[in-house]
């Protein structure tokens, strides 16, 4: 009998252990909202060369004010080869949102959002 509960017991243990380490977190690696743009790649970048987070906080910026030209910027971004993947995967996260800014504009006529969409598409 208290074989069977120690093994019940250190069965349980390690499924909860297991259970809870490979679960993903989705508020950790899901797309962010424009406004969220700024604090996910200041974070991401807070220990980058000051040019680099200063380059990141720009496009995040971009990002934030909707500015079309954020998607050629975050694309760009993103191919720079010192990044580490923590940094690619904050650009990343930012991504839908400056393509909703630059689909939106493009949608209102804007060009320069139409030439952003089409570069972006073609580098697909």
């Amino acid at each position: 009998m208290k074989r069977r509960t120690f093994f019940a017991l250190a069965a349980t243990a390690v499924l909860a252990i297991c259970g809870s380490a490979c679960r993903k977190s989705t508020a950790a690696t899901g797309a962010v909202t424009a406004d969220a743009a700024p604090q996910v790649v200041e974070t991401a970048f807070q220990r980058a060369d000051p040019a680099v987070r200063a380059e990141a906080a720009s496009v995040a910026a971009a990002t934030r004010l909707q500015d079309p030209a954020a998607l050629g910027a975050l694309t760009q971004m993103q191919q720079r080869p010192e990044l580490s993947v923590e940094q690619r995967i904050a650009l990343g996260r930012c991504l839908p949102a400056a393509l909703k800014a630059a689909r939106a504009a493009a949608d209102r006529g804007d060009t320069k959002a139409a030439e952003a969409l089409k570069v972006y598409n073609a580098g697909k």
